[in-house]
């Protein structure tokens, strides 16, 4: 029995093992911090004359632990530095047709999505750092690129609180990205659960069950691009993404986006009602500009910090996809769902697609693979969009490689053994089992250290969910509530503790899961009180087992065991609640003035009492608002030429918000102009109420008005509040 132990064993270290040689420190992207803080651990230990310890030695806690950032790679984000900024979009994708009903609004229009709350002060960026130099040369780095837009002060936040502030973030040692802060938008716009929520992760490939010794993995993974910026978005959207300072316009002058704006704000136009509706509100003071005017220099694609950037991304890109045959239901690896077909799956991580096939181990070539012919077909829809991709990063056909976190390992000579393995990257492995081996054999660790290394391991250890059994006194080293990464001190490492990390450093080589092996074909159910266990069992075939192992952890969440108090009283209570246990022993939070503070949350995105739809002047929006009842903006193209009624995406939205239960009631009062009895020249009549030249624009829009406002009032199933304005007799 022992020897087949050893044989599987050995076989999971081969599969996994580097050809050649490689760095022992190679621990994934946390390699930089890790070696670092271990240095700072080790100098400090040695300063403390710590390092010749034993069991009846005291050592010292509390102590600082100074921390050396002396690589580039250490300090990831910096101020803002356009010179080493690199950008490949140009913002010319137009994801709109592939959006979502729920995502489409909030995408051309945040208004709908934004909330009149007042950001509080740790969210407000701190714009000092910030000179016009650095925001004139960002602006001409945007230009470049087309990816500058410049709106008169007026049509902006008119503060800094409503601004971006975009700094660097390392990447190579010649170039940086750009990264946004928008939380003070963020915390203004509500919260929307998207699609993101469904992203796969490096354990969702151990849903895979290729034929053990008969078949083997082949993978092709697809990278865009620079993908946030080859977004395409609309002036409103564009509006939101401003920088601080406020420039004048002549310090933006030899820049595209100058000259458009010049033509589009120098001289006066005529607003026609159709496109810009009546003002019913109040009309704008017309805006014109010139050279000595203020104007705001905004980003004309996505952020990489708009928190609402990663739904717009994912879910436009997976409707691209599935427009193409790809990301089907059945075979798609997502967090929180199983699959029911495994021949080919695929998934998607934001930017990145990936497929997989299972192919005979006869089969050589990995290009007459199936996810071969899947990764074609996604190129070709690339390439259809005119979206920029990573050729040089593409994995074609191989049956050894890494993505979204997982390395999978299904050569000819692993598969031969019987092994298939899906984890962690074997050297990522053995690098955390090498800097664990060292820090075992020290009495302290230090915060920044001790969160790096546990929070790595348990990255590991999702790729085998039984091995989370061998950590427990790791976590109770450092509570949380004293954490501190940025001022880190010596913590005492007891033995308990630094046996775990010995015990992960032995194993590391082996912390895989071989997918290749067959499931039983049993299934087990166990339960516990606080005097009796129980184990069942009961044979269901290995077909329907598998789908149990698939949906084991997909469904419901974690609940946590009662504490000691908690349990003592349910004994004697059967109806007790741990929730209401826990209220009435937390803290109230009271301020120096003994007010009681309760931080602000941020309100559910989307979620509206009343909707005012060609709402004019919007007084019946404001008197509900003065009642407490939460509503949506006005809904007019006085407030937005995105509030279009006549865009039948919009009325798609109106009725999604409907069908879903979002919007509880609404009032619609479509434009009377040529309905109206005072209309000259008469336009229509009772017996010819379609109108006498329905080719007529003023007819035209008055007619579709009217028909949006019938199908969305009637012609819909949903339990709702409506009402109708009548026109003036």
């Amino acid at each position: 029995m022992h020897i087949e132990v050893y044989k599987r064993l050995a076989a999971i270290i081969r599969a996994g093992g580097p050809s050649g040689l490689f760095s022992s420190l190679g621990c994934g992207r946390k390699s930089f911090q890790l070696d670092a803080r271990l240095g700072e651990l080790l100098v400090a230990v040695r300063s403390l004359g710590l390092e010749g310890h034993h069991q009846y030695s005291r050592p010292a806690q509390d102590v600082q632990v100074p921390v050396v950032n002396d690589k580039e790679e250490l300090v990831p984000y910096r101020k803002l530095d356009p010179t080493r900024l690199k950008l490949t979009g140009t913002g010319e994708w137009d994801c709109r047709p592939y959006l979502s009903d729920l995502l489409y609004l909030p995408f051309v229009e945040p208004k709908i999505n934004e909330y009149d709350i007042v950001p509080p002060s740790k969210v407000i960026p701190d714009f000092s750092s910030v000179s016009v130099d650095d925001a004139i040369g960002l602006c001409k780095v945007w230009d470049a690129k087309s990816l500058l837009k410049i709106f008169p002060w007026e049509l902006g936040p008119m503060s800094m609180v409503g601004c971006t502030k975009v700094f660097n973030n390392y990447k190579s040692p010649t170039t940086d990205r750009q990264i946004g802060d928008r939380r003070a938008q963020n915390f203004k716009e509500g919260k929307i659960q998207g699609p993101s929520k469904h992203l796969p992760t490096g354990a969702s490939l151990l849903q895979l069950a290729p034929l053990r010794f008969k078949e083997k993995l082949v993978g092709c993974v697809a990278d865009r691009r620079d993908f946030y910026h080859q977004f395409w978005v609309t002036e409103e959207r564009a509006m939101k993404n401003c920088i601080y300072p406020f420039l004048r316009a002549e310090q933006l002058q030899g820049t595209k986006a100058y000259d458009e704006m010049i033509e589009k704000f120098q001289k006066k136009r005529v607003q026609n009602r159709e496109t810009f509706g009546d003002f019913l509100g109040g009309r704008p003071t017309p805006l014109l500009v010139n050279e000595s005017s203020t104007v705001m220099a905004c980003f004309s694609a996505l952020f990489q910090g708009d928190h609402l950037g990663v739904e717009f991304a994912t879910d436009s890109h997976s409707r691209l996809l599935q427009d193409h045959g790809l990301l089907r239901h059945e075979s798609r690896l997502q967090s929180g769902s199983a699959i029911s077909c495994d021949a080919v799956v695929s998934g998607l991580c934001i930017d990145d697609f990936f497929c997989i096939s299972k192919e005979p181990l006869v089969q050589d070539d990995g290009a007459a693979a199936r996810s071969v012919e899947a990764f074609r077909t996604a190129k070709g829809a690339y390439a259809s969009e005119g979206l920029l991709g990573s050729d040089d990063k593409d994995v074609v056909g191989s049956d050894s490689f890494k993505v979204i976190g997982a390395e999978v390992i299904s050569h000819p000579s692993a598969v031969k053994r019987g092994t298939v393995t899906v984890a962690a990257p074997f050297e990522k492995r053995l690098g955390l089992g090498f800097v664990s081996a060292i820090v075992a054999s020290l009495p302290v660790t230090s915060d920044a250290l001790h969160a790096t290394l546990v929070g790595s391991w348990v990255s590991v250890l999702t790729f085998r969910r039984p091995a989370m059994s061998l950590i427990n006194e790791l976590f109770k080293i450092i509570s949380p509530a004293e954490l501190d990464t940025e001022a880190p001190r010596l913590r005492n490492l007891h033995r308990k503790a630094a046996e775990e990390l010995q015990v992960l450093a032995a194993l590391a080589p082996v912390l895989a899961s071989n997918v290749a092996v067959p499931f039983l074909d049993e299934v087990f159910a166990t339960d516990a009180s606080l005097t009796h266990g129980g184990i069942a069992k009961a044979f269901v075939g290995e077909e329907i087992a598998k789908t149990f192992w698939r949906t084991a952890d997909k469904k419901g969440a974690n609940f946590p065991l009662l504490s000691k108090a908690a349990a003592l009283l349910y004994t004697h209570d059967p109806e007790f609640e741990q929730h209401d246990f826990e209220e009435f022993g937390r803290s109230t939070n009271v301020g120096s003035d003994g007010d009681d503070i309760t931080d602000v949350q941020r309100p559910l995105g989307l979620r509206f009492q009343f909707l005012e739809l060609c709402g004019g002047a919007g007084k019946v929006t404001t008197r509900l608002s003065e009642l407490g009842i939460v509503c949506g903006p006005i809904f007019d193209l006085s407030n937005s030429r995105q509030f279009d009624l006549a865009d039948c995406r919009v009325v798609q939205w109106v009725i999604f918000m409907l069908e879903e239960d979002r919007l509880d009631s609404f009032l619609i009062a479509p434009p009377c102009t040529t309905f109206s009895p005072a209309a000259h020249p008469c336009k229509r009549s009772y017996k010819v109420p379609r109108g006498f030249n329905q080719q007529d624009p003023a007819v035209w829009i008055g007619n579709r008005l009217a028909f949006v406002g019938m199908a969305v009032a009637c012609g819909i199933e949903v339990e709702k509040v409506w009402a109708w304005r009548n026109a003036a007799p």
